[in-house]
């Protein structure tokens, strides 16, 4: 399917030869089978969501997944052949500690993904979490406290070596001198990805040519 689509895009648009191709998926969908069918098609980075490594924060923000899950989800994308992975880092959950936010980046610098976002969490009606706290079940964390976990996760990036992005959430790290974002007028294609691909949607971003640029910084070991 996801090589149908690529060859319907490249058929109705202009597509670069260094063209940043991503697709978003679950930890616990993914199968080297899969994976060797995206690189086959075409796609050149994956984005993983993870959140947390805490496994009851998982549960309490009903993700399905568990860091082993993500763990083998990392290792199969890299044996496949692709290197470009995003993952992200959730901070202002209830009950979520600093040490628990410590522990989820230590694991992603751990496999070096080139791209990490850190945002707060945003609640949507209408789910378990937004009744428990709306009913005073769970408590979220004040904005304080929030503020000081986000700013943790900042220093902790630019120590393990990445760079923070004009975008609020969003690090790169720059590895052998090479940058892990779309430079100059490459635009970039980016689907999303259900557990099924009955959930299936695709955006293209053109990016610009003035796009930031970033300096080198050492990697630290934090093992």
């Amino acid at each position: 399917c996801i090589s149908t689509l690529l060859t319907t895009i490249r058929k109705n648009f202009e597509v670069l030869e260094d063209a940043e191709i991503s697709i978003e998926c679950n930890p616990n969908s993914v199968t080297a089978n899969k994976v060797y069918e995206w690189k086959g098609a075409g796609v050149n980075r994956v984005s993983v969501g993870l959140q947390s490594t805490n496994a009851n924060t998982l549960k309490l923000i009903g993700r399905q997944h568990s860091v082993k899950d993500y763990v083998n989800a990392v290792e199969t994308i890299k044996t496949c052949g692709i290197e470009n992975i995003n993952t992200d880092c959730l901070v202002g959950l209830p009950r979520q500690k600093m040490s628990h936010i410590k522990h989820t980046l230590r694991t992603i610098t751990k496999f070096h993904c080139t791209h990490v976002s850190v945002y707060s969490l945003i609640l949507e009606e209408d789910t378990p979490l937004f009744k428990m706290v709306e009913s005073g079940e769970v408590i979220l964390p004040p904005e304080e406290r929030v503020l000081n976990m986000y700013n943790f996760a900042h220093d902790f990036l630019e120590k393990a070596g990445y760079t923070h992005l004009l975008d609020a959430s969003a690090w790169n790290v720059i590895k052998g001198g090479k940058y892990y974002t779309t430079k100059g007028d490459s635009s970039i294609i980016a689907f999303n990805v259900g557990d099924d691909l009955s959930d299936l949607g695709f955006h293209i971003v053109a990016s610009h040519s003035d796009s930031p640029s970033f300096k080198v910084k050492p990697q630290c070991d934090y093992s």
